[in-house]
């Protein structure tokens, strides 16, 4: 269900900016609060969460909601659920007649209104009329994919005026506390000038470290609060901090350590611009490359995340078909409980898991057999568990590895049509899944011998004999595989 816990699409155009979507995001906050008094892990309330702060990303107690996964206020009596529920399609309907295909956003925008309204109203001839009309456009969503693209909290500071950094969160728990060294520094300089360009770069810095900075969020205006406690700005001892970290990271090896203590480095120059261990640092990354000032240097590193993540992205939707990518974590928890699953029957699936992983052989089957090993695989393979998995990325890989001997060894040739399909479907899966590429030849070894042994008829029989008999189980697995 983490595919819903995000800050919703930047919608760009003033139609959806400073149109009723404010007052929409305030009506889905309040059946948010609803369903998610009842429960805090229904696909509902979640739903209607993502919702508000999708259409109005400075919703500031729908956005704080989300990013701390707070319990919701208490409902707001005589609420019209039904009421609410015929105002959102109307005003899907509305952006769909009146603005689309003008407004870029128009497509989106709408159908996130009528997938919402979907989850209780399954069947209505204005959400399939909607939805088909977008589809035959290839503008199509699902509850899936409509609230997926991302922004961070900082995108708001745009319309303040303040300069946003990737808000990534990067570095570990010393960092995100000098972050908040940082964002005390900022406020403090900011509440004497407003305009004070060191501080909002500052600000800008504490927020790439830890976008979840209390003190960053209500200095750069995400939290409606007019001032910081005085407490927390008393005595800020920034700069050693700063120049302790800095050091530490300088001396590691890895391109984020580097970056980091660059970025430092920066900071402690912006706050004493005669600072010698900010020259002396600043003065030797020079011959590694690093000399853009600190505005250019941040932009180019959100870039360089920013590519790295489309090109992971268009990887994994290269390699994982449509019609498996529910299996991802973000979306798998919520496609069960939307197709008929419960948390309870998913405890249930990793109690098994847990079990076949316990059993597994040394040499990554399950009873020293290709079919057995097939089937255990799928299961894992359907849970959305691939050698990457933190839980059964080892147990996912020596399984492929056993295969992988069984489609390259003798075994494979003299194995019964029933094994082979079990065993060729478990590899073409688990290729579809992590890409590796010595499993295309198996996988198209394996499915030769399935067309070599298929009857005149079109139908399969043991062993793969092309007599009279046929029979219709041995014929399933082999169309399984070979879908």
């Amino acid at each position: 269900m983490k595919f819903l816990i995000i800050v919703g699409l930047a919608i760009t155009s003033s139609v959806f900016a400073e149109g009723p979507e404010q007052n929409y995001s305030n009506y889905a906050l309040s059946l948010a609060n609803k369903y998610r008094s009842k429960s805090m892990t229904g696909i509902k309330g979640i739903a209607l969460l993502s919702l508000a702060c999708f259409l109005d990303p400075e919703n500031d107690e729908a956005v704080l909601v989300q990013m701390n996964n707070t319990k919701p206020k208490k409902p707001k009596k005589n609420l019209n659920e039904e009421k609410l529920l015929l105002a959102f399609l109307k005003r899907a309907d509305d952006i769909r007649l009146n603005l689309y295909p003008k407004n870029e956003d128009a497509a989106v925008v709408a159908s996130a209104y009528y997938l919402i309204v979907e989850l209780f109203k399954p069947v209505n001839h204005q959400i399939i009329l909607g939805l088909g009309a977008f589809k035959a456009d290839d503008q199509a969503y699902t509850i899936d994919t409509v609230f997926e693209t991302k922004i961070n909290p900082v995108t708001a500071l745009n319309k303040r005026g303040i300069k946003p950094y990737r808000a990534r969160g990067v570095g570990s728990k010393t960092d995100k506390k000098i972050a908040d060294l940082i964002a005390r520094k900022a406020a403090q300089l900011l509440s004497k000038n407003k305009t004070d360009t060191k501080a909002i770069q500052m600000l800008g810095v504490a927020g790439y470290i830890d976008p979840m900075n209390k003190t960053f969020l209500l200095t750069a205006g995400l939290l409606s609060k007019d001032k910081i406690e005085k407490q927390n700005l008393a005595r800020i001892d920034l700069i050693p901090a700063l120049e302790l970290r800095a050091k530490k990271l300088f001396s590691g090896k890895s391109k984020k350590a580097i970056q980091l203590a660059y970025l430092y480095f920066l900071t402690i120059d912006l706050v004493d611009d005669k600072n010698k261990t900010a020259m002396r640092g600043l003065k030797r990354l020079i011959t590694k490359g690093y000399e853009l000032p600190l505005d250019e240097f941040l932009e180019k590193v959100a870039e360089e995340e920013k590519n790295e993540q489309k090109k992971k992205q268009a990887s994994e939707n290269v390699i994982i078909p449509k019609i498996m990518r529910l299996r991802k974590a973000k979306a798998h928890s919520t496609a069960v409980l939307k197709y008929g699953g419960s948390t309870k029957g998913q405890r249930a699936v990793i109690k098994a898991l847990k079990w076949l992983a316990s059993v597994q052989k040394d040499d990554g089957s399950w009873a020293e057999r290709p079919a057995h090993t097939g089937m255990a695989l799928l299961v894992f393979l359907a849970h959305g568990e691939t050698t990457m998995s933190k839980d059964y990325g080892k147990t996912v890989l020596l399984a492929i590895q056993y295969l992988h001997n069984y489609a390259t060894g003798e075994t494979m040739m003299k194995s019964r049509a029933y094994i082979h399909g079990i065993a060729t479907m478990a590899i073409a899966e688990a290729y579809a899944m992590t890409g590796i590429p010595y499993l295309k030849k198996d996988m198209e070894n394996c499915v030769q011998r399935i067309i070599d042994g298929q009857q005149g008829g079109g139908g399969f029989d043991y062993h793969y004999k092309k007599g009279a008999r046929w029979d219709l189980s041995v014929a399933g697995w082999q169309f399984q595989a070979l879908k």
